[in-house]
């Protein structure tokens, strides 16, 4: 075998950049210092892969975090108060639909406590489907209940309740309403002690 003159001989170095170069083709480049590599689409290198997480794994998460931030009628994280339904019915409403769902006032779909009443806002119901105009239906009257006690979370005395206090004249102790509406004149007020007991019964 015929040696090649020592100055001739390929090293293996360039033995290994030829090979690369053939197999990377022309759509390539050097790096400093480096043997020829292909260029990326876009000149860009890819980012490592992220690691891998079940869907599964993370809707349980994202639902509790959700129940835990949002108070529902079915949240287990936030139980709402249970004052009686039979007493709201037969006591409470009659002040709410007296004193509380007037159109000006919570007797509005824009209003965060929504009330309904007779002589007042009224639930939709399907078409051809009367409204007792003397009765709430049974839909109306647990809508009202349910947002009454809603606004019961957290609190742990019916006298420092802000459902109660914020129809109080701020006089007596109570909290300014926000359009300067007074429902009750003073704790005395009948109307005042239902509320008061009907509450303290659901604490």
């Amino acid at each position: 075998m015929r040696r090649l003159p020592r100055q001739a001989r390929p090293t293996t170095t360039a033995i290994a950049r030829r090979r690369v170069a053939r197999v990377v083709g022309p759509s390539s480049r050097r790096l400093p210092g480096q043997y020829t590599v292909p260029s990326p689409p876009g000149d860009l290198y890819p980012l490592p892969a992220a690691p891998r997480i079940r869907v599964a794994l993370l809707v349980p998460i994202a639902v509790a975090f959700a129940l835990a931030a949002c108070p529902t009628l079915d949240n287990p994280f936030l139980p709402l108060p249970e004052p009686s339904y039979d007493e709201y019915v037969a006591y409470v409403q009659p002040i709410v639909g007296e004193s509380c769902a007037s159109l000006g006032c919570h007797g509005a779909n824009d209003r965060t406590l929504t009330l309904y009443a007779t002589d007042y806002l009224r639930a939709t119901t399907p078409p051809g489907t009367p409204l007792d105009p003397d009765h709430l239906t049974p839909g109306e009257l647990r809508w009202n209940y349910d947002g009454m006690r809603m606004r019961l979370v957290d609190e742990t005395s019916a006298d420092t309740a802000v459902l109660l206090l914020k129809n109080l004249d701020p006089a007596e102790g109570g909290i300014e309403h926000g359009d300067g509406l007074v429902v009750f004149e003073s704790r005395e007020d009948p109307d005042f002690q239902t509320l008061r007991d009907w509450i303290e019964g659901g604490l």
